[in-house]
This record gives C-alpha cells, sequence and structure tokens, in this order.
C-alpha cells in the first residue's frame, strides 16, 4: 500500500510567503507615486492661482463697468443742459430776427430801384418794376432773347435777390420796328428777394443810398440790440 503525507505547515508557509511578496511595493514604483501626487498638487495650485487672479479681473472689469456708466449718465446731464442752453440761444436770435425785421423792414423799394438801373444792361429797357411782398417783378424789352437771359444772369449776382429765384418768365418777340427794323423782345423777369436779414446787407444798403434803413440799422447796433 502507499502512503500520502500532505504537509500542511509547508504550504502555509509558501502561501504566506506569496501574500506576502504580492503586498510589497518597490522603491522605483513609490517613486511614481509621490511624483505624481506632487504633479496633482502642482495643477491644483495652478488652476487656483488662475481662478484668483481671473477672479480680480472680473473685479476690477466690473468697478470699471460702474465708473464709466457713471460717467455717461453725467454726460448725458450735461448734453441735456447744453442741448436746453442752446434752445434758449436759438429762440434769443430768433426774436432778435424779428425786431429788426419789424424795426427795419424789408429792403427799401428804393435801394431795389437802384441795383435794377445800376444792374441793367446797354441794350436792355425797363418799363415796369413792381414789389409784392418779398417777390419782384421786372417788364421791359430786350434787342434780342440773348440779352434777356444775360440780364437774368447780371441779376442773379445781386446781393439784394435769391440767385435760385431769379428766373425769365416770358419772353416774346414783337414785330418789327419799320424804321430800325428790330423786333424787340418784350420780356419779364421775377425775381425772389434775399432771405438774409436787412441788416446784414448794411454796406449794399449804404452803397445803393438806402439812408432810412441805413439809419435805423445804426441804431440798433448802438442800442446793442445787433453787432
Amino acid at each position: 500500500m502507499y502512503t500520502l503525507d500532505i504537509n500542511f505547515l509547508e504550504d502555509d508557509s509558501r502561501k504566506t510567503q506569496e501574500v506576502g511578496a504580492a503586498g510589497v511595493i518597490s522603491a522605483d514604483e513609490g517613486k511614481f507615486v509621490a511624483i505624481g501626487g506632487g504633479v496633482a498638487a502642482l495643477a491644483l495650485a495652478a488652476v487656483g492661482g488662475m481662478f484668483f487672479a481671473l477672479s480680480n479681473a472680473v473685479a476690477t472689469q466690473k468697478q470699471q463697468i460702474a465708473q464709466l456708466t457713471q460717467e455717461e449718465q453725467q454726460l448725458d446731464a450735461r448734453l441735456k443742459e447744453l442741448a436746453s442752453a442752446e434752445q434758449s440761444v436759438q429762440q434769443i436770435e430768433a426774436e432778435t430776427q424779428e425786431l429788426v425785421k419789424l424795426f427795419v423792414g424789408q429792403v427799401p423799394l428804393s435801394a431795389i430801384l437802384t441795383e435794377v438801373r445800376e444792374r441793367t444792361l446797354k441794350d436792355i429797357r425797363i418799363t415796369g418794376i413792381q414789389q409784392s411782398g418779398t417777390e419782384v417783378t421786372l417788364r421791359g424789352q430786350a434787342r434780342n432773347y440773348d440779352d434777356a437771359n444775360r440780364f437774368v444772369l447780371v441779376l442773379k449776382d445781386s446781393p439784394l435777390f435769391t440767385s435760385e429765384q431769379v428766373k425769365l418768365q416770358s419772353a416774346i418777340q414783337g414785330r418789327e420796328d419799320p424804321d430800325t427794323r428790330i423786333a424787340l423782345v418784350d420780356f419779364e423777369i421775377r425775381a425772389g428777394l434775399t432771405t438774409k436779414n436787412t441788416a446784414e446787407l448794411l454796406s449794399d444798403l449804404e452803397r445803393l443810398r438806402a439812408e432810412g434803413a441805413v439809419a435805423r440799422i445804426r441804431l440798433l447796433q448802438e442800442e446793442g440790440v445787433i453787432e
């Protein structure tokens, strides 16, 4: 017969050695664990630093925005004050202009007659002048159509009229004169008076010898109503 000997003590000893060997961490593995922990700590520190810096930047931006908002509100209030002051100045200027118009009046007819006479071309003859409000109507005769058109251009240059409102309304060639054998052109010109205040035309009124208007303007200047 055969006898089976089993040594349980020996087997337990081997198992203990195997378990013990499996639970031991080598020196190299310990270094890797330590390095990994250090890297993690550095990463956390870096993230914390970045968060702190961003928090400070956000706080600074909020402070700047609040300051700019306050400055904007102050600027808006100042602009409103300036707009109100400008409106008051414009109202005073408008009232002054009305006073000048009332006291001085429009460009006097005598000045208009003198201006037209001085600007009348050689081959132009004026037969009538009529003023209605701010519009002046001239009637006359020209040697030909070209002379009538040239006269319109000359009147456009006058400081008493608004250039865009000086127009040749009609030009009709009449019958030929048996003596001169010339058929004159009957024309009508309408001219709008300037929109400038009469006081702004002081030098022109002096040139045209409109003494009454000049005297009234001088009086307003002496009183300090106008410059």
